[in-house]
């Protein structure tokens, strides 16, 4: 589970190329899965990222 806090998310041209796509579909099971695979893996990997800098 992600820790609550502000976060900044970078997506690619190519990510946000489907997302545009996602949108103009309205496709809900595409849409739940971009937001599972890229954005929320993403967070999770930036709040990894600063938990490890504060152990070490």
């Amino acid at each position: 589970m992600l820790k609550i806090q502000d976060s900044t998310l970078s997506l690619s041209a190519e990510e946000l190329i489907e997302l545009e796509r996602i949108m103009m579909d309205k496709d809900r099971d595409a849409a739940y899965l971009f937001l599972k695979k890229k954005v929320y893996r993403k967070l999770e990997v930036s709040v990894e990222g600063r938990m490890k800098s504060h152990i070490n």
